[in-house]
This record gives structure tokens, sequence and C-alpha cells, in this order.
């Protein structure tokens, strides 16, 4: 089930920035305008957004526009949104966004999704930006020096390590030596190590 984003605060293609979303008794992001139909450009800041790798979450645009001038139906229409960050994104009649991250949306990013909001009736509507942050859940997680974080499955993951040394000898008349260090380990990040030590007697 998607995670419902509920914003701590939004900003305004109109540059204002309101504390809370939406404000108690104020339309969030907007003047006071009563011959428009007010559609807002939210900030979802990645502390209240959700990560990568196939999550999902849910906006509600009804909550955060003023609809009230139209007296007829609200069509709500998705027109873009950034591939790199967001698998797929769905645009519900009832102005519900919800968006699914891919693997590369990369944590405390931003990343846009473009809406429109028309009231036929009033010949009235309006384009709005979603700007939303990717939660970094690494930040939060506290990993002991034997683990790493996941950033897929939020989890701290036992670092694993394989070791593997090989030795050959030429007895010879030149005396070679080959020592072979492999060190891997796997997580979130993968780190490889090769050492070769070649000894000449």
């Amino acid at each position: 089930m998607p995670t419902i984003i509920n914003l701590t605060n939004c900003g305004c293609l109109s540059g204002i920035i309101t504390p809370g979303c939406p404000p108690p008794t104020t339309v969030p992001c907007a003047t006071d305008c009563s011959d428009c139909m007010v559609v807002t450009s939210p900030v979802i800041q990645p502390m209240d957004s959700v990560g990568p790798c196939g999550k999902s979450a849910t906006i509600s645009l009804s909550t955060l526009n003023n609809y009230s001038i139209c007296t007829g139906n609200v069509v709500h229409k998705l027109i873009d949104f950034d591939s790199t960050a967001f698998s797929s994104v769905t645009m519900h009649p009832s102005g519900d966004v919800v968006f699914v991250t891919t693997e590369d949306a990369v944590a405390r990013q931003y990343y846009d999704i473009t809406y429109k909001v028309n009231c036929i009736s009033e010949n009235v509507g309006g384009f709005g930006i979603i700007r939303v942050g990717i939660k970094d859940i690494c930040n939060e997680l506290s990993c002991t020096t034997q683990e790493v974080c996941d950033r897929c499955t939020e989890t701290c993951i036992p670092l694993e390590t394989n070791l593997s040394i090989g030795v050959s000898s030429n007895d010879g008349q030149n005396n070679n030596s080959n020592i072979t260090l492999t060190t891997s380990s796997t997580g979130s990040t993968g780190v490889n190590l090769v050492l070769s030590v070649d000894s000449n007697k």
C-alpha cells in the first residue's frame, strides 16, 4: 500500500513558502484569490517522502488546491514526470497522485511531476509542479561496522567478505612465488580488492 505523504511545508511557483501544509485557516501556498482556481506546486521534503527501489506514495492535491470557484467537475490531468526517479505516476480523478520510485532515484535529490487542473464550467484552470525529494533511509539507520545499509530493503545487512589466497611456487632455476589476495564485500555497494605479490629468489 502506498505511503500517504503529509507535507510539513510547501513552496509555490510564486515563491511563497508556507510553514505547515496546509495551514489551519488558509489555502496553502496561495494568497486570497476569490475569482480563480488555486493550483499549487508543493515541495515534498525527503524526510516526508519515500526511498528508491519501487517505493510508492500518495499525494492528495485536493487538500492542497482551492477549487471553490468551480461549480462543475474538476478534471485532473498528468502532464509529465521524471522517469529517472519514477517508474510510474498515476493521476486519479479525485486528485490523488500515486508515484512509484525507481532504483535510480537518488536520495535527497528532487524530481518533478507536472500536472494540470481544469474546471470546464467556469473555463478556468492551472498547472502545478510537484517537486518530490527522495528519502535517505541510510542516513537514519545506525548500522554496525559489520553491516552496510541496503537502500532498497531499507535495512542493515551483514557485510559479507570472501577471502581467497592462491600460492604457487617454482623450484626451478628461478624460484618464483606468487600470492594473490582477493577480498570482496556485498551490500548496498560492492568493494573488490586484489593484491598480487611476486617474489624472485
